[in-house]
């Protein structure tokens, strides 16, 4: 699952879900949640000034696996 970060206290993560979750049936799309930092596998950093990304390091992995 994919959220879009709207604020983080130093230990959570708030924001609505940006994908749809294929295991967890309770949330959808848009969905707000709170994120433990030590439940984050991966992250994605977009730079909308200079169009680049940083993190999405399982996009890789999965990518590979196809």
């Amino acid at each position: 699952m994919w959220a879009a970060v709207t604020d983080f206290d130093g230990k959570y993560f708030m924001g609505k879900l940006a994908n749809d979750p294929e295991i967890i049936q309770h949330l959808k799309y848009g969905d707000e949640v709170v994120i433990l930092i030590t439940d984050v596998e991966d992250w994605i950093l977009n730079d909308y000034l200079t169009h680049t990304k940083v993190g999405g390091f399982s996009q890789e992995y999965l990518r590979d696996k196809e």
